[in-house]
């Protein structure tokens, strides 16, 4: 049986005198929370309901008094029983759609909206209205809906009604219906409707013809009015064409403006971005908390990232205990989640945070490594080359390290071309060492890079190639800043017709080494592999250069034919 909060009361001092509400919200508007605190203790009670709300608040967000939900409950139940149309409206959507096992009771909602609504509730209202559009909790009724809202948009002229009745139509996947009503809304300069109404023409929804620029030229309108999903979409572009200055800026923007699913996009992108600092990493860290404590898509992915970065001490104190936390969190809900059955992994097989447990830690691995987990297939050739946990197994060695080696391992295929040239685990095969050196150095892996240079030099694996020599080594410049080899070491004629003249064929190699380097960053960012950030100068280059985009310079549209 749960243990139920009791307020205690507070003393009064002799001599004090009664505190007014006015000057509790004073002290809210300053900032000045722990006095505001303070002086609510001694009024708030049922006689005095929006002190209630207040206290609510206070407990609820961790201001001026450490955050407490049992408490908070409390005190906006007093003041929600009480007829506080705020406390009404919070219950409604913080605690009532979690008060039956089902998750999520709508009838119990609508029942407080209902409350807060005929109290006077704006905000109230319209989430109302979305119920009786969706038929959620109550009967469906459109007209009682489209009431609502007229009403509340005619009391309050910070609500549109086209801008309102287009989110509830579209919240009830009522889309053809929503369209009228969200173009309406845009054309009455009512921007917060932008991201939706951009998704139209980006896909081509209800027989709406596909318009791409057209949905661009919507969301930068929305965007250049502080609208977080048009931020979040642009973000999400941008992530997907691999310009991350760019999606960086527009989840950050999207997330300044609240909407908190960014969050967690914004923590992923930065954790892979290669010019990151160590306060970015924190700030990374501060968000993957932020979205782990939130009901979004995302939430479980970062929970487990937030895991790792625990188990590894990556922009937070290290801490196995909260890493195996985190990760038992995830599994509970997705038992084959493979980044929580990784990150548990390590914890067993190392005993961080949990009791050492090899076997269970070798079965969670191979369980990560069967769902096509890089890092875990690394792991499990590691452990099978060492034979320390588990018998030593060529065999298994090799098939783990093709496995990451097929997932875009610049190390697995390294390693693979070394086995292969020196066939000390398999049996020598010069083709195949070559393919893996090519497919590694295509992935920016330092050592098969030199590896190829002293391959086309001195003509082991292969015929010797000068040029293709060549290439390699401007390759360890751009990548690295380092050469493997001076250029005076090259023929005349090759630096001449392909690195210092200005034919054709040079014009040509510079440019497909420059597309090259480009194609080999973009590699290693698909494949979740550590970025290079001083060592790369032509990386911070690119990245910077990227900014430039077609879709970035169009501008705005004000209106909608």
């Amino acid at each position: 049986m749960k243990k139920k909060f009791k307020p205690t009361a507070v003393p009064k001092k002799e001599n004090s005198r009664t505190f007014t509400i006015d000057e509790c919200l004073k002290l809210f508007k300053k900032n000045n929370y722990k006095q505001a605190f303070s002086r609510l203790s001694e009024i708030a009670g049922p006689e005095n309901p929006y002190s209630c709300y207040l206290m609510f608040k206070l407990y609820f967000n961790g201001l001026g008094t450490p955050k407490d939900l049992l408490k908070a409950k409390h005190w906006l139940m007093m003041a929600a029983e009480r007829g506080e149309p705020n406390a009404e409206y919070s219950y409604a959507i913080y605690y009532a759609p979690y008060q039956k096992q089902s998750n999520f009771d709508y009838q119990e909602s609508f029942n407080w909206l209902k409350k807060a609504a005929d109290h006077g509730h704006t905000r109230a209202a319209l989430e109302l209205a979305k119920l009786y559009f969706s038929g959620r909790g109550c009967e469906q009724d459109q007209n009682k809906a489209l009431e609502l809202i007229k009403s509340v948009s005619k009391q309050d002229p910070q609500y549109n009604f086209n801008e309102e009745a287009g989110q509830c139509y579209y919240t009830a996947l009522r889309l053809k219906e929503a369209y009228p009503y969200l173009k309406a809304a845009f054309n009455e300069g009512r921007y917060g409707i932008s991201g939706i109404l951009a998704t139209y023409y980006m896909r081509g929804i209800e027989g709406i013809p596909q318009d791409v620029e057209l949905a661009f030229r919507i969301l930068k309108k929305g965007a250049d009015n502080r609208e977080g999903l048009s931020e979040y979409i642009l973000g999400s572009h941008y992530k997907s064409e691999k310009n991350i200055r760019l999606a960086i800026r527009y989840y950050r923007s999207a997330y300044e403006h609240n909407l908190l699913e960014a969050a967690y996009e914004l923590a992923n992108i930065t954790m892979k971005d290669p010019l990151r600092s160590s306060s970015d990493e924190k700030q990374s860290v501060r968000l993957l908390i932020k979205a782990a404590q939130l009901p979004v898509a995302n939430h479980l992915d970062a929970i487990a990232d937030l895991g790792s970065c625990y188990y590894s001490g990556w922009g937070i104190e290290r801490d196995g205990r909260k890493a195996v936390l985190h990760f038992n969190m995830v599994l509970e809900s997705v038992p084959e989640h493979p980044v929580a059955l990784f990150g548990l992994a390590n914890c067993h097989l190392n005993g961080v945070g949990v009791e050492r447990d090899v076997n269970k830690g070798l079965e969670l691995m191979i369980k990560a490594a069967e769902l096509n987990t890089m890092p875990a297939q690394l792991e499990l050739a590691n452990i099978y080359r060492e034979g320390k946990i588990t018998a030593r197994d060529d065999q298994k060695y090799l098939h783990w390290l093709e496995r990451a080696a097929q997932n875009n391992s610049d190390r697995a295929n390294f390693i693979l071309g070394e086995l292969y040239e020196e066939g000390t685990v398999t049996a020598k095969d010069p083709q195949k060492a070559l393919q893996y050196y090519t497919a590694a150095a295509g992935l920016a892996h330092i050592g098969a890079l030199k590896k190829l240079c002293r391959i086309y030099q001195n003509g082991t694996l292969t015929g010797a190639d000068e040029l293709k020599c060549l290439y390699y080594n401007e390759l360890l410049v751009n990548l690295f800043g380092e050469r493997h080899q001076e250029t005076d070491s090259f023929s005349e004629k090759i630096i001449s017709e392909y690195v210092n003249g200005n034919s054709p064929q040079s014009e040509q190699f510079i440019n497909d080494l420059l597309n090259d380097v480009y194609e080999i960053i973009m590699r290693r960012y698909d494949a979740d592999l550590p970025m290079y950030c001083e060592e790369c100068p032509i990386l911070r280059s690119h990245l910077s250069m990227r900014e430039e985009d077609d879709l970035e310079q169009l501008l705005p549209v004000d209106k909608l034919e």
